[in-house]
């Protein structure tokens, strides 16, 4: 059963059935389109089927008040019309954002924690999340999530408990922190489960740059398959074996250091977590939450890599999403 189907089958009110229209109705109008298609061949059905569940949810039921054989031509018209748009505004938005998450990765490869850790520009000021010089890491990075993401202030303490809870499961039971499963469960226990309804189905949103709810959930599985690209550590590519260990970065000037082997790193989560951080802030695949889900899982990186936590500065998370 596809995503439609599922999501027909939670969406039937009694409002629903006192009117003539289905979203089944609806989803065989969309698949009838040239951009739908596109989209579909671009990503996946479900991706194809979501996207026209929020157009529904949107659009479609203003137009749809009698049955649809007997729509008249202008409203069919305008459904036309503002149906393919919304879902090409989604095709260009995720492969403007699939472009950005390829270009991330190699910054990965390029070893972009060392940028973190090694330039004080781009960490955040622990006094500015209030963080102690006697706190742990799990709990540094639990009030820097919960202040990023505007959860909480220095007299805040239930969030804050629940991230710092969600870190140590998630670290204790050594989840595999590239699975989009992993992000998943973060997000429950951080923000709750939200189930998939019309309601918070998010559709593509005017003026920004990251995708619909759609659009977000198949980056979220792309950016999973791409992390595990990231090897155990990062060698040294053959063709730059004797050029001092540097590596230019995509747009960048400037070359990194890449050591041969990387002590300490750890299966070089640091870099891991850099890349995840940007590609699922990108991605935006949750209703509610990204935030604090997303650096909830960035901080279980930092710690895993055995580097200690870090925060990073809002100028180099921006520049690790590109939104």
């Amino acid at each position: 059963m596809g995503f439609f189907d599922r999501f027909t089958s939670r969406t039937r009110t009694a409002q629903d059935a006192r009117v003539k229209y289905t979203p089944k109705q609806f989803l065989e109008f969309a698949q009838t389109l040239p951009e739908y298609q596109v989209l579909m061949q671009q990503t996946n059905q479900d991706c194809a089927d979501m996207t026209v569940a929020t157009i529904w949810g949107r659009e479609a039921k203003r137009a749809f008040r009698n049955d649809f054989s007997q729509m008249v031509p202008s409203t069919l018209t305008y459904l036309r019309t503002v149906t393919a748009g919304y879902l090409n505004m989604e095709g260009q938005r995720i492969r403007n954002s699939v472009q950005h998450l390829d270009q991330l990765l190699m910054r990965a490869f390029a070893n972009e924690a060392h940028s973190l850790f090694n330039n004080p520009g781009n960490q955040k000021d622990p006094q500015t999340y209030y963080a102690l010089d006697t706190d742990s890491d799990v709990t540094r990075a639990a009030k820097w999530i919960c202040k990023a993401s505007n959860s909480m202030d220095e007299n805040s303490t239930a969030i804050l408990i629940s991230v710092q809870r969600c870190i140590d499961t998630v670290l204790n039971r050594d989840l595999d922190l590239r699975d989009v499963a992993t992000l998943e469960r973060i997000h429950k226990g951080v923000v709750g489960s939200l189930p998939a309804n019309m309601d918070i189905l998010r559709p593509t949103p005017i003026g920004q740059n990251y995708t619909g709810v759609a659009g977000g959930t198949y980056l979220q599985e792309y950016a999973s398959r791409q992390s595990r690209r990231l090897r155990t550590t990062i060698a040294l590519p053959p063709h730059l074996a004797g050029e001092n260990h540097r590596v230019r970065t995509p747009g960048q000037q400037q070359f990194v250091f890449v050591p041969q082997r990387m002590p300490n790193y750890n299966n070089n989560w640091a870099n891991i977590g850099c890349y995840l951080h940007g590609a699922y802030i990108r991605a935006h695949g949750f209703a509610d939450g990204n935030g604090r889900s997303v650096r909830t899982l960035f901080a279980c990186t930092l710690i895993k890599s055995g580097m200690g936590f870090v925060a990073p500065s809002r100028a180099f998370e921006t520049s690790l999403c590109g939104l």
